[in-house]
């Protein structure tokens, strides 16, 4: 009985550290001449799971994921939840390319699908506020969760390590 508690506690991990990244993005960090920038935490977790352990996030939880994600940061409501779809989608496609290579190649696939989600938001917010949307704040957010992927990605490395093995997907 304990073993299928655990089990079940250890495959929640993937969706719980992920949902706890979607919170930390709440938290907005003060950069001098900018709006408040956070990295795209939530943004790094989804890519880090469904690149490495594609089946961890069922297409339904991280429908959840961007529902958490919208009301948290206030997005217009389903911005979230389709790019986190989306994303998910390319990644999981991509699963035979990325699996198995190595961090750079990994961090570069992140840098790519992050600034196809920045100028896919960018472009949201265009339609949404106007033509007239400063860049800045989206391209400091990308540089900045450009840079903070690394030691994200290490932390997940470190929960990914004490998970079961994964059944191929």
């Amino acid at each position: 009985m304990l073993y299928l508690i655990d089990n079940q506690i250890r495959r929640a991990v993937p969706f719980l550290l992920t949902l706890f990244f979607v919170l930390l993005e709440a938290i907005r960090v003060p950069v001098p001449g900018f709006y408040m920038v956070t990295p795209a935490f939530a943004l790094m977790a989804l890519f880090y799971w469904t690149a490495v352990r594609a089946r961890s996030l069922p297409p339904v939880a991280v429908f959840a994921l961007g529902v958490a994600a919208d009301i948290v940061t206030g997005s217009a409501f389903g911005t979230n939840v389709l790019l986190f779809l989306l994303v998910h989608v390319c990644v999981r496609s991509q699963g035979d390319i990325l699996e198995g290579n190595n961090f750079l190649f990994l961090w570069a696939g992140f840098c790519v699908v992050a600034l196809a989600v920045t100028l896919t938001n960018w472009a949201f917010e265009a339609v949404i506020n106007g033509p007239v949307v400063n860049p800045n704040p989206a391209l400091a957010r990308l540089v900045l969760s450009a840079i903070s992927y690394p030691l994200i990605a290490a932390v997940l490395g470190l929960f990914n390590r004490m998970l079961p093995k994964p059944m191929h997907s």
